[in-house]
């Protein structure tokens, strides 16, 4: 029962997860904004004037502004993500001197690695039969 209960929480979590990467977060509150200028214009102006109004552009809630400043927020992000991913490349590609190696330690190494193959060439021990 647990099991199950853990298995659909950590999908939700999941789900989350991804909507949120996606940018759906803003997407969800926009949906419900509209939702709410809807039913707000309809019921002052009738459906199809409330439908017009909503959609028009002209008419923007306060959430609809909060959405539409995140959408902002969020197109400036990857400018910032592009220069830190300039200066990762530019670290990689820079030259740096090799971290020495001591040979002994490479030899020690190998060898240690010879030794635990021959082991495991062997066949494993047979058990003794059982007693009837």
């Amino acid at each position: 029962m647990f099991v199950k209960i853990f298995r659909n929480i950590s999908r939700l979590a999941a789900f989350v997860a991804v909507l949120v990467l996606c940018g759906g977060h803003l997407a969800t509150l926009q949906v419900v904004a509209w939702t709410g200028m809807v039913v707000s214009y309809s019921a002052r102006d009738g459906f199809v004037a409330g439908v017009k109004n909503t959609f028009d552009g002209d008419h923007p809630c306060s959430l609809c502004k909060a959405v539409k400043k995140g959408q902002q927020q969020e197109e400036q992000k990857p400018a910032s993500v592009q220069s830190r991913v300039q200066k990762i490349e530019a670290l990689a590609l820079s030259p740096r001197p090799l971290p020495l190696v001591r040979e002994a330690s490479l030899i020690s190494f190998w060898q240690g690695m010879e030794i635990s193959l021959e082991a495991r060439m062997e066949r494993p021990p047979v058990p003794p039969p059982r007693i009837a």
